[in-house]
C-alpha cells in the first residue's frame, strides 16, 4: 500500500488553446485524490497561477486509468460530475488526462492499482449493505407471516 505522502508528478499540455501547461502532483489520501497543480505560460515559463489543489473524493470518482504507449504514458480520469473537475485546466466532459513521465510510471502503476482497489472495494461494501437491507426485509415478512393452516381444511 502506498504512503499517504507519496504524490505523482504530471503534466496538463496544451492548456488555453496552447498558451499555457499545468504541472502538478497528484496525492492519494484516504478521502480520494487530490491534484495540486500551477499554471504557466508556454512560451516564457515566467507568469505562473497560484498553486490550486482540486480534491476529487472517492464518491466521486468513477474510474481511474493508465494508458502506456511508446512514448507517451498518461493516466485518465473521469469523475461522476462535471463540477468535479471544473478547476482543473484541461477537463471535458468529466473526464481530464495527465501526461506522466516515463520515470515516474512506477509510482503511477501503484497508485492506480491503489486506487483501483480502494474503488472496488467501496463498491463492494454498497452491495453488502444492499444485501443485508434484503436479508432484513426477508426476516421481518417472514416474521409477519400467518399462521399455519389446519390439516384438511382450505382456507380462500
Amino acid at each position: 500500500m502506498l504512503p499517504q505522502f507519496v504524490s505523482l508528478p504530471f503534466t496538463i499540455p496544451n492548456v488555453y488553446e496552447g498558451l499555457a501547461a499545468a504541472h502538478g502532483v497528484a496525492k492519494w489520501t484516504n478521502a480520494g485524490l487530490v491534484l495540486e497543480f500551477q499554471v504557466k505560460d508556454s512560451f516564457i515559463g515566467m507568469v505562473k497561477s497560484g498553486v490550486n489543489e482540486v480534491p476529487i473524493p472517492f464518491n466521486e470518482l468513477v474510474s481511474i486509468e493508465l494508458k502506456e504507449g511508446w512514448f507517451r504514458k498518461r493516466l485518465f480520469i473521469r469523475a461522476r460530475s462535471l463540477t468535479t473537475l471544473t478547476n482543473v485546466p484541461g477537463h471535458e466532459s468529466g473526464h481530464i488526462v495527465l501526461k506522466i513521465a516515463r520515470k515516474d510510471l512506477r509510482i503511477a502503476r501503484e497508485m492506480v492499482s491503489i486506487l483501483r482497489l480502494t474503488l472496488t472495494e467501496r463498491e463492494l461494501q454498497s452491495h453488502r449493505a444492499v444485501i443485508d437491507g434484503v436479508n432484513e426485509l426477508r426476516v421481518g415478512l417472514s416474521e409477519q407471516q400467518s399462521p399455519p393452516r389446519e390439516k384438511g381444511w382450505l382456507r380462500e
